[in-house]
C-alpha cells in the first residue's frame, strides 16, 4: 500500500498509549529473548533427536514409526524458529513502521500458517506412536492413540486449506498492509480454534497412560525416566497456553499491542514441542533419557558372542521386556 505524500516507514502501526514518539531503531525488542530461548533450542533438541536415532537404532537395528514422527515433527518446528528469529516486528506496535509490513513479511508468515499443523500432528503422533509401542497390548490404550492420531491428523491438517485461503493474495490483491489487515482478521479464530486443541491435545497426551503407569511395578529409574517424560509434557502444555492466552487477548482488544504478543504467540508455539525432542523412550526401560541408553552403549562392553547379529530372531526369548502390571504379567 502507497499513500502519495506520504512516507510509511515513519508511520508506526500504533499510536504509543503514553504520547511518546515511536522509536525505530532502539526501541524494545523481543528480538534477545526469541534468539536465546531459539537458538539453545534448536542446538540442544537437535543432539537429543540424533542420541535417540543412534540409540534405537543400536538398540532395535533400525528405527520405529514414533522416531521418524519425531525427526519430521523436529525439522517442522526447526523451520518455524527460523522463520521467527528472522522477523524485524518481534517489537511493540508503536515501534513498528506500516513499511515494515511487506511483501517478505507476508510470505513468511504465510510459511508459519501452514507448517503450523502438520507440525503439531507429527510431535503428537510420535507421543501416540510411542504408547502403540509400550502400550500396544492393551486395548482401550490402543484405541485410544488410534483415535488421537486420526482426530488430531483431521484438526491439524484442515488447517492448511484454511490458511491457504487467508494468507495467500487473491485475484487482484497482492502482498501489502492492506492484504496483511484482511489476513489477520481471517487467521484469528482459526489460530484460537487450533490453539485449544493443542492445549486439549496436550492434556490428553500427559493423562492417556497415567492408568496403566500407575499399576506398574516400577524401580526408581524407571519412575524417573516417566517422570521427566510426563514433566516435559506439562512444558508444553504450559506453553500451548499461554499461546491461547495471547491469541485471545489480540481478539478481544482491537487496540492490543499486535506485533509484541503475536511474538510471543510464535514463541511459545515454537517451545511447545520441543521439550519431547530431548527423551527417547525404550521399551527396556519403559521410559528413559536418551542420553542413558547411549551412555550405557559406549561405556558397557559387551560379550564377544553378543557382538556378531544373528540372522534369525531368537524365538525362545521375547523381543520385548515383560512388565508386571498388578501381579500380571505382560509382554509390550
Amino acid at each position: 500500500m502507497s499513500i502519495p505524500g506520504l512516507d510509511l516507514s515513519k508511520i508506526p502501526l500504533l499510536v504509543n498509549p503514553n504520547g511518546s514518539p515511536p522509536d525505530f531503531e532502539n526501541g524494545t525488542s523481543l528480538s534477545p529473548l526469541i534468539y536465546g530461548v531459539s537458538i539453545p533450542l534448536i542446538t540442544i533438541s537437535f543432539l537429543f533427536v540424533g542420541m535417540r536415532m543412534y540409540t534405537n537404532f543400536k538398540m532395535y537395528s533400525g528405527l520405529r514409526v514414533d522416531d521418524y514422527f519425531c525427526a519430521l515433527a523436529w525439522i517442522l518446528t526447526t523451520v518455524h524458529g527460523v522463520v521467527i528469529m528472522t522477523y524485524e516486528t518481534a517489537r511493540h506496535a508503536w515501534d513498528v513502521p506500516i513499511s515494515a509490513i511487506n511483501a517478505v513479511w507476508l510470505k513468511r508468515a504465510a510459511v508459519l500458517c501452514m507448517i503450523y499443523g502438520p507440525a503439531m500432528w507429527c510431535a503428537k503422533t510420535s507421543i501416540f506412536a510411542m504408547y502403540l509401542r509400550l502400550f500396544g497390548n492393551i486395548t482401550w490404550m490402543r484405541c485410544c492413540c488410534w483415535f488421537g492420531i486420526i482426530f488430531f491428523g483431521f484438526v491439524y491438517w484442515s488447517n492448511i486449506p484454511v490458511y491457504a485461503i487467508y494468507t495467500f493474495p487473491h485475484k487482484g490483491e497482492s502482498w501489502d498492509f492492506t492484504f496483511a489487515e484482511r489476513m489477520q482478521k481471517g487467521v484469528q479464530i482459526p489460530t484460537i480454534v487450533t490453539a485449544s486443541f493443542n492445549v486439549a491435545g496436550d492434556v490428553y497426551c500427559v493423562m492417556l497412560p497415567m492408568p496403566v503407569v500407575f499399576g506398574l511395578n516400577l524401580g526408581w529409574r524407571k519412575k524417573l525416566g516417566l517422570a521427566l517424560v510426563f514433566l516435559a509434557g506439562v512444558v508444553g502444555l504450559v506453553s500451548n497456553a499461554l499461546a491461547l492466552v495471547y491469541r485471545i487477548y489480540m481478539r478481544q482488544q482491537r487496540d492490543a499491542d499486535s506485533t509484541w504478543y503475536s511474538s510471543l504467540a510464535l514463541l511459545t508455539v515454537y517451545v511447545s514441542p520441543t521439550p519431547f525432542f530431548t527423551f527417547s523412550p525404550s521399551s527396556r526401560a519403559l521410559t528413559t533419557p536418551s542420553l542413558f541408553p547411549l551412555i550405557r552403549l559406549c561405556l558397557k562392553p559387551r560379550p564377544f558372542y553378543l557382538r556378531s547379529k544373528p540372522s534369525f530372531p531368537q524365538r525362545h526369548q521375547p523381543s520385548e521386556p515383560v512388565l508386571q502390571r498388578r501381579g500380571r504379567k505382560k509382554c509390550i
